[in-house]
């Protein structure tokens, strides 16, 4: 059967010594049959079985187990080593993660290691990461044609140095308003995950195995990437395009429609905050109703809520990047780093400074306890 693409397990393939067609009830049994070719994405996305993943600095171990976990699934379904995957250093072969789990990586960019695929995994930590010898390595692969793939805020990295222009991509989404800032030649989305040409992005956590499950069903079919989310107890495979965060409802715990849209609307306006009317607006209420509803089931005026919303983002601008005080001062809304600073302390107890300082402290604690 043209297009037919047969995943063995070894208690079927090649022990029975039967052939590929002979075997074709028994795999359809075991559901392993699968007769739909892949759909029309790049013949380098189908045909690559080497993987790299290149660990910064402070990564996310979530994101790397993640990314690798649905290839090593792959693996076992098939019962071959269908896919390769190998971990490598930036600095060194022992990288630090964000949880001070130490890797002993397969690899340096120091070897010129070459992949079909080499992913980057980061953390928000991270984002403002820079080392001169990864960034001309990467720009030497994205030269040869290879596929890259920057997972959460490392999209950042590969922005700044040039290899996203031009290319839609995704990244975490408390990055979203300074990347679109920053790379205005970036097409930036807002999904889980992205495949543009020869760039593939997540958003990072678990969509790095929503990025995999893709390469997965491209490379090898859907039978089989199916039977991978199963094994890892996914419920089903979550398309490129549905959103990072959970519902609004149940971050913040509330059903009344109205209200969620109030929230929604608040969310989506940081920068330039709305007045009490336009949101009442929006929601379909009057300002007195808008009131009462933020009353009855927050405990809270409207703009209040708005306010620790604004707050709170600017923490997180704080913790995760390098920007200034000003500048994120602006991405929130406020008039100026002194309003933010006010502001800020009243919330959270301490100035934006002072957090930052111990973010990066938290970050290098256990690299400088090893000195």
């Amino acid at each position: 059967m043209a297009g037919t693409r047969w995943f063995v397990p070894k208690d079927v393939w090649p022990s029975s010594g039967k052939s590929k067609r002979e075997l074709g009830p028994a795999l359809e049994s075991k559901g392993m049959l699968n007769a739909s070719p892949p759909g029309n994405s790049r013949r380098e996305l189908d045909t690559a079985r080497r993987l790299g993943f290149v660990l910064l600095p402070q990564f996310s171990l979530l994101t790397l187990s993640a990314a690798w976990e649905g290839f090593r699934l792959a693996n076992s379904q098939t019962g071959a080593a269908t896919y390769v995957c190998q971990t490598v250093g930036v600095t060194g072969r022992e990288v630090r993660s964000s949880n001070d789990i130490i890797v002993k990586t397969d690899k340096e960019v120091a070897d010129d290691p070459s992949f079909d695929i080499t992913f980057v995994i980061s953390s928000l930590n991270s984002a403002e990461f820079r080392d001169q010898r990864l960034e001309v390595w990467l720009q030497a692969q994205a030269a040869k044609g290879k596929l890259l793939a920057p997972i959460g805020s490392a999209a950042v990295l590969l922005a700044r140095i040039g290899l996203l222009n031009g290319y839609r991509c995704v990244t975490h989404w408390k990055h979203h308003e300074q990347f679109l800032e920053r790379f205005p030649r970036v097409r930036l989305s807002r999904g889980l995950y992205c495949v543009d040409r020869e760039r593939l992005t997540a958003a990072g956590g678990l969509s790095a195995l929503d990025l995999g499950l893709s390469i997965i069903s491209r490379g090898l079919g859907s039978t089989l990437a199916k039977q991978v989310a199963d094994e890892a107890l996914l419920a089903r495979l979550r398309s490129d395009n549905e959103a990072q965060r959970m519902d609004t409802k149940i971050r913040y715990e509330v059903t009344e429609p109205r209200l969620i849209r109030a929230l929604e609307m608040m969310e989506a306006n940081l920068e330039r905050p709305l007045s009490l009317t336009q949101i009442a607006s929006a929601s379909a209420v009057s300002e007195r109703q808008l009131e009462r509803l933020f009353a009855k089931y927050m405990k809270k005026r409207p703009l209040k809520v708005y306010s620790e919303i604004r707050l709170q983002y600017a923490r997180e601008l704080v913790k995760s990047t390098t920007e200034s005080i000003s500048r994120i001062a602006a991405a929130c809304g406020f008039s100026d780093g002194s309003h933010l600073c006010r502001q800020y302390r009243a919330a959270f107890g301490e100035p934006p400074t002072l957090t930052r300082q111990k973010s990066s402290e938290s970050g290098h604690s256990a690299a400088s306890e090893d000195n």
